[in-house]
């Protein structure tokens, strides 16, 4: 029973975070930023949140990220839900995280580049944020173009 709630839990927030509510932000932010809850929850909670675009999303996902406390799974995922934020914002911090601390943050931060700079997932957000999106794309494509231009023949050391 232990795994069909969680199953359910992550079902659940993955659900919210694509519904439009209103609401959806709020109980996100409740399950992500609750150290009582599976890790699993939380991290489907993430990325729901930067889904949902609220105005809160970006602090909310830095708070997460820069907790200590949070497992690495955690953080990736705050990461990740940066990533769909659209906004300038968020793709500043983004930036920055290309040179975090471990390994998996580092590779973690260049997907949420790439994700962020994707064709895709603008187009997904509808034609309004059209204007914004060539702009914010063209920085992130620079932004990764400066990280693989800094790579060497040790690239694992890099990213």
């Amino acid at each position: 029973i232990g795994e069909v709630r969680a199953a359910l839990r992550e079902g659940l927030m993955i659900a919210l975070g694509d519904s439009g509510h209103p609401a959806a932000p709020f109980v996100l932010r409740e399950v992500a930023t609750s150290a009582r809850e599976l890790e699993g929850a939380r991290k489907q909670a993430l990325e729901g949140l930067g889904a949902t675009g609220a105005p809160t999303a970006l602090a909310d996902l830095v708070r997460v990220y820069d907790d200590p406390a949070s497992p690495l799974g955690v953080r990736l995922a705050a990461l990740r839900g940066v990533a769909q934020l659209p906004s300038g914002e968020a793709l500043a911090w983004l930036v920055q995280q290309i040179d975090g601390a471990s390994r998996e943050e580092r590779r973690a931060s260049v997907v949420a580049l790439g994700l962020f700079g994707s064709a895709w997932a603008w187009e997904a957000r509808g034609r309004e944020w059209a204007g914004q999106a060539d702009v914010l794309r063209g920085d992130a494509a620079r932004a990764l173009t400066e990280r693989l231009s800094r790579l060497t023949d040790c690239a694992d050391e890099v990213i």
